[in-house]
């Protein structure tokens, strides 16, 4: 008897030291995401801004006394086209609304260039003040935020050193960024080598006073302005006709920054009275990208406190984002935000949705395969000659779009979605010769080379192949464009 309770309280230590040591890893993990986070806050202005005839940026249209408060610098041509779509499925046609934010540059496009207007913004600020500064921006292999940090921060005089602790699914979509990666002539740029290393660096970098990260997908307060901004300008342009006021947004959620911008950008129009998202059915449908997003979101919806507390969680943005926007415009839009989270929030996270993250989930390859037969309509910024088709790479935009193609499906009366086209048209292609940097990294990194080999090409839109043993440039990079020309 006695044996059988002392082998009672073995058990009992061991389950407290693991609930212990389980909720020490939470708490660091809060803790570094949250440092992330606040690595590069909003900074105000050194030159008193211009007065335009026409403003660029829609806050600023909406709040003018922001323009004195905030740093903002303009990286892309808005606002962003508004697109019809069609497609045919199953014997129906399938006809929805689309925001080219892909369309949005000319040298890198898609929702990334709002989250950094901000951001790169307050890096220029710094960097003057502190001339020292180095600036660290982290991702998977196939990271649309590490491309589109270094195509519009180089040429504003930054310098960065790129960290990839962990690969994704092997896809030559993921190549390709990688490859424009190593184009942009980055300080250094570490591939999958020593992940305990990067990760102590990374937390070396967050709590510096003179150093500054980027958060995994941009995630920031100034990351989630420039989203608020993009749903201001939709906004507007519902007002203008451009479109039908909408019953739905489609979007894929990675760090969520983007899903969290667009939530008080709804509440913010809405406060203002703006003539938009009116719908009785409204929804933002935010469609996970990632398998571990699952998990989080059951978590944070058994203990809906806990997503205040992790920033990859929307309540988290929200929260944040709403309290610093309080502060410098004096509205709150935290009470409605966390009511909109709750009632007009949805969350797709189901496998045959979400796949692996990097690749094509079996609903998503099925849904970029009707690329070669959609039509698309609408006006395109002067640099392109026609209307594009948007690029459904099996990394983001795959997945919202195969959700928002089933919801038309399965909807038994019409309805006005939107698919917010996330994904950049352009590959860019930067001055370094990336197929010597890219080819020496995997001469060094068996792992690197195996998942360079094995990433094929899925669009019959975007033919080609990387072969690091027995293949030339010329087998890729008719797929890329070279900027800064």
């Amino acid at each position: 008897m006695n044996l059988w309770i002392i082998l009672i309280l073995i058990v009992l230590v061991l389950i407290v030291i693991l609930l212990c040591l389980v909720g020490c890893l939470m708490i660091l993990v809060s803790w570094v995401t949250t440092r992330l986070f606040e690595s590069i806050q909003p900074l105000a202005p050194i030159e008193t801004p211009k007065n335009e005839k026409v403003e660029p940026n829609p806050l600023f249209r909406k709040i003018p006394s922001l323009k004195r408060i905030l740093a903002w610098t303009e990286l892309g041509v808005f606002p962003t086209p508004i697109h019809k779509g069609e497609v045919e499925r199953n014997g129906k046609k399938l006809k929805f609304w689309l925001k080219r934010e892909d369309l949005c540059s000319p040298i890198y496009g898609g929702n990334k260039v709002r989250t950094l207007q901000y951001q790169l913004a307050a890096c220029v600020i710094h960097q003057k003040n502190n001339p020292g500064a180095e600036f660290y921006v982290t991702g998977s292999g196939g990271s649309n935020q590490i491309v589109a940090t270094l195509a519009h921060g180089v040429p504003l005089g930054l310098n960065f050193h790129v960290r990839c602790p962990t690969p994704d699914e092997p896809d030559m979509d993921n190549t390709l960024n990688l490859l424009s990666s190593f184009s942009f002539g980055p300080l250094s740029l570490k591939v999958w080598d020593k992940m305990i290393g990067q990760f102590v660096n990374l937390v070396r970098v967050a709590v510096s006073k003179t150093h500054r990260t980027f958060s995994l997908g941009g995630n920031s307060i100034g990351g989630i302005l420039g989203q608020i901004g993009g749903a201001l300008e939709l906004a507007e342009q519902i007002e203008a006709k451009e479109l039908p006021d909408i019953d739905a947004i489609f979007l894929p959620l990675g760090s969520s920054c983007t899903s969290v911008g667009l939530i008080l950008g709804v509440c913010l129009a809405r406060h203002l009275k703006l003539d938009a998202f009116k719908s009785n059915n409204f929804k933002i449908v935010s469609v996970a990208i990632h398998p571990g997003a699952s998990f989080v979101y059951k978590m944070t919806k058994m203990m809906d406190w806990i997503g205040g507390y992790y920033s990859i969680c929307p309540r988290f943005g929200i929260i944040r984002a709403a309290e610093y926007f309080e502060n410098i415009t004096g509205i709150d839009l935290k009470p409605a935000a966390l009511e909109f989270l709750k009632k007009e929030w949805e969350f797709v996270h189901t496998s045959e949705y979400v796949g692996k993250y990097g690749a094509h989930s079996v609903k998503s390859r099925v849904a970029a395969a009707l690329d070669t037969t959609m039509k698309v309509e609408g006006k395109i910024p002067p640099w392109l000659k026609k209307v594009p088709i948007p690029w459904f790479c099996g990394h983001f935009m795959g997945k919202s779009f195969a959700a928002l193609l089933d919801k038309l499906e399965d909807s038994t009366h019409p309805m006005n979605v939107l698919l917010w086209t996330t994904k950049s048209l352009v590959q860019p292609l930067g001055k370094q010769d990336e197929w010597l940097l890219f080819r020496d990294a995997a001469t060094k990194s068996k792992l690197l080379k195996k998942w360079s080999d094995d990433g094929k090409y899925v669009s019959e839109l975007r033919i080609g192949k990387i072969d690091v043993s027995g293949g030339s440039p010329d087998d890729y990079r008719h797929l890329m464009k070279p900027v800064y020309t």
